[in-house]
């Protein structure tokens, strides 16, 4: 049942007491749910494997470049897979633990989400990353020795 897998935990430092504050101020409420929406599992799928920049491609070319990514990121992500769950303010991502490039893609993908909510919102991410025995089905079921060592790194 188990699988060998690299499992990445993060959630999002001080979450809790920023929903408090939110009931007060709604700009935090605002915040709050575009940090999240950033977080969207069917969003990291999309750019897991690339992204444009979007500011040096000719708008005549732009249609033609989101179509060749958009390839290149499926069939990325059909050969080296990585499966993500989403739970309020929590990430999980995981892949084969013997897959290098789909493990690599999840630091990445981490590295990059950091730098995200921090300019844009003033967040920080916290987790752990492990690799052993995980069960885990996107959309599904999610446990295992892994996910435990995963998640007490993070606290």
């Amino acid at each position: 049942m188990y699988k060998n897998k690299f499992i990445a935990f993060i959630d999002i430092l001080g979450f809790g007491s920023l929903v408090e504050k939110s009931a007060d101020i709604p700009d935090i409420a605002e915040s709050i749910q575009d940090a999240l929406v950033s977080m969207n599992p069917k969003l990291l799928h999309q750019t897991m494997f690339g992204s444009l920049h979007e500011e040096k491609i000719p708008e005549e070319r732009m249609e033609h470049a989101q179509m060749v990514l958009a390839r290149m990121n499926l069939n990325m992500s059909k050969m080296h897979p990585v499966t993500i769950s989403y739970f309020s303010d929590s990430l999980v991502l995981s892949a084969e633990a013997d897959d290098v490039i789909a493990s690599q893609t999840i630091l990445e993908l981490l590295a990059k989400l950091s730098i995200k909510l921090w300019d844009e919102h003033s967040l920080l991410l916290r987790g752990g990353v492990t690799l052993g025995k995980l069960v885990h089905i996107e959309n599904g079921p999610l446990f295992g020795p892994s996910m435990n060592r995963a998640y007490y790194l993070a606290y």
